[in-house]
């Protein structure tokens, strides 16, 4: 489990929750060919899209990414670099 962020701000807007704006490590995006993509999942089916995510402020989330589509398309295009 990774540490407790700082807490940047926090408010409660309606009362039952609190915001919280918590700081981060960086910003991470995982790169196909050293270029930034869209991953879409699509079932033709239903002409049902589904995006799914790129960028992170989790590195670990981007490397699992990264590792699963390079495994996926049998290649090691599939990239991680940090942003911020």
């Amino acid at each position: 489990m990774s540490r407790p962020k700082a807490i940047i701000y926090q408010q409660s807007p309606h009362g039952n929750y609190i915001e919280q704006i918590v700081g981060c490590e960086g910003v991470f995006v995982v790169l196909y060919d050293f270029k930034p993509f869209q991953l879409r999942h699509y079932l033709p089916t239903t002409d049902f899209k589904k995006y799914g995510r790129s960028v992170f402020v989790n590195r670990a989330h981007a490397d699992r990414l990264a590792k699963r589509l390079n495994k996926q398309h049998k290649t090691e295009a599939f990239t991680v670099e940090q942003l911020l």
